[in-house]
């Protein structure tokens, strides 16, 4: 009885060996099956933080043929008609490109006053570089010149 009982607890104590080794196995892959998905969540939020990025600055970027277009709404919604609007030079700086334009207009100074802040708060970086008037009694003669600068697509 001895012998038969020695066998049994011997069996017993292999297949708890057994056992627990598939069950540390198990408990192995489904760590990495965790890791994985961890991984998988995380590249799937980089991937969304980049869709959102590209999103945004592809709805920013004007192509350089309607660049122009933004200057000449400026001064439709100011009320102002330009003489000349010229595009006097382009530099790209990294990712940004610079647009200097030289504009002549003329204009009273309440419309001014407003061009000059439409520009400081429009939705693209944009800043008046220099700007001349000259006082004729009846209006101002302005040349201004003005840079836009643009997010070019990577």
């Amino acid at each position: 009885m001895y012998i038969p009982a020695q066998n049994n607890i011997k069996k017993l104590k292999e297949d708890l060996v057994t056992i627990n080794n598939r069950l540390q196995t198990e408990q192995e892959l489904f760590l990495n099956n965790l890791k994985i998905f961890e991984k998988i969540m995380g590249y799937n939020k980089i991937i969304e933080n980049k869709e959102i990025a590209i999103w945004y600055l592809e709805r920013n970027i004007d192509l350089d043929d309607k660049i122009s277009d933004v200057i000449k709404q400026l001064f439709i919604d100011s009320g102002i008609k330009f003489s000349t609007l010229s595009l006097v030079d382009t530099a790209k700086d990294g990712n940004k490109k610079n647009y200097i334009f030289n504009i002549k207009f003329v204009s009273d100074l309440q419309k001014l006053l407003y061009l000059i802040d439409t520009i400081e708060n429009h939705k693209k970086p944009m800043q008046i570089s220099s700007i001349n008037i000259n006082n004729t009694g009846d209006h101002l003669e302005i040349d201004m010149t003005l840079k836009l600068i643009t997010m070019e697509k990577l």
